[in-house]
């Protein structure tokens, strides 16, 4: 195998490994906004369903599901 070849198999494995891990957090992300969107959601404060925070985390989801 070619040194040309040899990197850019090397960066290829790299740039999976990152898309690995960047996957991974941004499902831990998400089991986060999920958790903080359903904890305001069952009570009614300024941050619920109807508030400010509960429609950015929702709105969050939504973007990130498409």
């Amino acid at each position: 195998m070619s040194e040309e070849m040899q990197l850019a198999l090397e960066h290829t494995l790299k740039t999976m490994r990152e898309l690995k891990e960047a996957k991974a957090e941004i499902k831990r992300l998400r089991a986060a906004l999920e958790d903080v969107s359903s904890t305001f959601d069952d009570t009614y404060s300024p941050y619920s369903r109807e508030g400010r925070l509960g429609r950015l985390a929702r709105a969050a989801l939504a973007q990130e599901k498409q």
